[in-house]
């Protein structure tokens, strides 16, 4: 089958155009850069490093970085500790390597790298999600599986088999990098994988299958999303007004609320049965549901929102919690030769985090006598490129969700904000050549991250 992407795409997205390639030097994503060049298409590269297969993850960045210099294709390589995350957020290596991949992604589009990002996934792949999603007790919704095009996001080859793509290789004779891990079975969907290889072999139209599967979902979605109503969302909370609708419209309404807060996943099975036997009982009851949701039933609704610790939002001296914690954040000083360090590495860019939430490091002689709280109405902060907005227009202006706003830790004096914790250092905190010591800032907040990162 002849790999034709052109036409499609140029149906899909302006001519003018930039696509950002994610190009991991792997077989898919390599005839992908292939076959968009070739087409004509406006194309730039993005190769992101997990930090994870050590040398052979860095032999693979540099095979992406000769390519594009060979194709003369403007490159930008983010590198990132997925383990790290992992471990930091509670999550499985894989989730953490999409959640970081994905931030970066919304980093190049942010920074206007690019205007879409064009995904090497295709049939098998499609296959392989939709089969996870199943195993893991999915909806509708999930068996619609990825879409070609979703917003910045396009998926050119998702109609296209991997033995497709394989001969397009072969017959091009384009070289590429092989991810040893990708014969893990330890990995999930390395192990699905395998097995959908072996019953391929007795069903050879299994791809064409899931994508039947998932077009006849999709087109449930679209029925189900015009005779749902409208769930309600005011001061970050979400409403489910009908209480007396039927148990697959009451779940489709729930699945929005959480989407409307901005989590879209890991709401599952045993949540649905949960929210159902509460909505049947006694008014005022609540339930933990996921990622720091919770939902309480009133006499005519249900309400969604996060749960707020008012205890850990208290103003709390931040002199009382150097080298410690509070209201959902870490406080490390730096001093000495690591301090010296890290101002040089700050203030030669090399050192430059990327991505919300990200770790904060402010000069500590500047916050000393501040405190930590919760923001609060007339808070202002002074902008690193120059002037003050209010601190509700600056987390508007960087897209933080609404809803996760009044929990962010705040460092500042009276209503002059000096750090917004996992955000932003005010100009007046920043570390400069005569910063001796450093204040280090991280969330320690897992759910607000989570919260933050969409």
């Amino acid at each position: 089958m002849k790999l034709d992407i052109k036409e499609k795409l140029r149906a899909e997205i302006p001519s003018y155009a930039t696509i950002g390639v994610a190009l991991s030097g792997g077989r898919d994503s390599v005839a992908l850069f292939d076959l968009l060049l070739k087409a004509g298409f406006n194309i730039k590269a993005i190769h992101v490093e997990h930090g994870i297969r050590g040398k052979s993850s860095l032999s693979d960045a540099k095979f992406v970085e000769d390519m594009c210099a060979m194709r003369g294709v403007e490159l930008k390589t983010y590198r990132v500790d997925a383990k790290k995350c992992a471990i930091e957020l509670g999550l499985t290596l894989e989730q953490a390597a999409r959640k970081l991949r994905y931030e970066r992604f919304e980093d190049a589009l942010n920074a206007e790298f690019c205007d879409y990002i064009a995904l090497a996934h295709h049939a098998d792949d499609q296959a392989e999600t939709i089969l996870m999603r199943i195993l893991r007790g999915t909806g509708v919704k999930g068996l619609c599986g990825m879409q070609e095009a979703s917003g910045k996001y396009l998926r050119p080859l998702l109609s296209f088999s991997r033995e497709d793509i394989n001969a397009y290789v072969r017959e091009n004779s384009l070289e590429f990098c092989e991810d040893e891990t990708n014969s893990d079975a330890a990995y999930s969907r390395n192990f699905l994988r395998q097995e959908l290889a072996k019953i391929k072999t007795r069903y050879p139209n299994l791809t064409t299958s899931f994508a039947r599967l998932a077009a006849n979902a999709e087109e449930i979605e679209r029925y189900l999303a015009r005779v749902t109503p409208k769930v309600e969302v005011h001061d970050g909370e979400a409403y489910v007004n009908d209480l007396k609708t039927d148990d697959l419209i009451f779940k489709r309404q729930v699945r929005e609320a959480c989407e409307s807060l901005g989590v879209y996943h890991d709401v599952e099975s045993r949540h649905y049965d949960l929210l159902l036997a509460l909505r049947d009982g006694e008014t005022s009851k609540s339930i933990d549901l996921t990622n720091g949701l919770v939902a309480r039933k009133q006499t005519d609704c249900m309400v969604i929102s996060f749960f707020k610790d008012e205890e850990s939002l208290n103003t709390v001296p931040l002199d009382a919690v150097l080298n410690g914690e509070a209201c959902g954040a870490t406080f490390e000083v730096i001093e000495g030769e690591e301090a010296r360090a890290v101002r040089d590495e700050l203030l030669s860019g090399k050192l430059k985090p990327f991505g919300i939430p990200k770790t904060l490091y402010a000069d500590l002689e500047s916050v000393i006598g501040a405190v930590v709280r919760a923001r609060r109405a007339g808070d202002v902060i002074k902008k690193m490129g120059g002037g003050s907005k209010t601190l509700g227009d600056f987390f508007t202006d960087l897209k933080i969700p609404s809803i996760a706003r009044d929990s962010i830790p705040v460092i500042a004096k009276d209503s002059e904000v000096l750090a917004a914790a996992g955000v932003e250092i005010s100009y007046d905190a920043r570390v400069t050549n005569e910063s001796e010591r450093i204040l280090k800032i991280n969330l320690k907040n897992s759910a607000l991250a989570t919260k933050l990162s969409h």
